[in-house]
């Protein structure tokens, strides 16, 4: 290039506002911000509830399906289901999560759904989950609702304290994955759109956990019958039953074997060695005293009863029982996600 060539180029206005935008584009990706139109850190997106901004990119999650086994690496789509379990004691913020833990079937015992990634490559993830469960009078009342958490990078890097217990294994002792057969994946992604809006929905009007039963007679001491309660998303829902609610109702993808019926669900608590020994704290025990096995409860008298059958809408069959995350883990409608090699 000749010098008198050098010189027009430089004095040229074009060529001047194209260094220019270089230079403040060089400037916000070092994180300087640009005013109004930095990009959403974490805790921007997770206020203001921003799924619009996730994309369906995939995510490296770290996992074990064993709790003696090596991490591996998950590469997670959009919708795809997070399993958890074995919560170790002492290390959330009350007790609600870890007794509920105890008392449900499986080693599993706790989901998350994927939800995508933003801009800057960090994943979220959504989960309905219990703040604390109190006795008034006879009446057992929880509280809870949904959790926007951020994953943060793949392979568990830079994590953000919400999701803190998905990447770190000394929350989770297990923590697994599945996800959907392609004609599945399909309707998923054809209904997403619809989803992602019911979803901000509920987590902006503060959508209720649902305890899993109700008592009959309002008074345990008088009426020892509960109700199991699977009622789609009328009243709220548990951390998995909205999840195969939400899929069932708004893209037809229906997941079955994910239900133990009242009977499984009480021979777990009498029968299996994990499910003996799981009790009521103290503060929970509505017959009063200190903690009580639930196979004393059932021993006295307190018997599950199941809620009508559930009829899918894909083909009419029906299933009877609580949804609960150990039966998705095992359900026969979806796949492992492969480890990354």
């Amino acid at each position: 290039m000749t010098r008198w060539t050098e010189t027009v180029l430089l004095k040229s206005p074009g060529f001047l506002k194209l260094v220019l935008i270089t230079a403040i584009g060089a400037i916000c990706m070092a994180g300087s911000g640009c005013g109004s139109d930095a990009y959403p850190s974490p805790d921007e997106i997770i206020r203001d509830v921003r799924l619009d901004l996730l994309r369906d990119e995939v995510y490296l999650m770290p996992a074990n399906k064993g709790v003696h086994d090596e991490t591996v690496y998950l590469p997670l789509r959009q919708w795809d289901i997070i399993l958890a379990g074995m919560m170790q004691p002492g290390l959330t913020t009350g007790d609600a999560p870890a007794l509920v833990s105890l008392l449900i079937p499986g080693e599993f015992d706790h989901i998350l759904v994927y939800v995508g990634k933003d801009g800057a490559g960090i994943a979220y993830a959504v989960e309905l989950n219990t703040d604390d469960i109190r006795l008034e009078g006879t009446q057992a009342l929880v509280t809870g609702g949904h959790r926007f958490i951020c994953l943060g990078k793949d392979y568990g890097l830079s994590p953000h304290p919400t999701g803190q217990q998905v990447s770190d294994r000394r929350f989770y002792a297990i923590r697994w994955a599945k996800t959907f057969t392609a004609e599945d994946r399909h309707r998923l992604n054809a209904a997403s759109g619809r989803m992602m809006e019911r979803l901000r929905t509920d987590i902006l009007s503060g959508y209720p956990y649902q305890l899993e039963f109700w008592y009959s007679g309002g008074n345990i001491l008088a009426d020892r019958t509960l109700h199991l309660v699977d009622d789609g998303l009328a009243n709220g829902a548990g951390c998995a039953d909205y999840w195969t609610s939400l899929f069932e109702d708004y893209a037809g993808v229906c997941l079955k074997g994910v239900r133990k019926d009242a009977q499984q669900i009480m021979d777990y608590y009498l029968n299996d060695p994990v499910g003996r020994t799981a009790y009521l704290p103290a503060r929970l025990n509505p017959l009063g005293g200190g903690d009580i096995p639930l196979t004393t409860l059932i021993e006295l008298g307190l018997t599950l009863v199941d809620d009508a059958p559930h009829r899918f809408v894909c083909d009419g069959t029906e299933e009877t029982g609580l949804v609960l995350p150990n039966m998705i883990s095992v359900s026969p409608s979806l796949r492992d996600v492969e480890p990354l090699h």
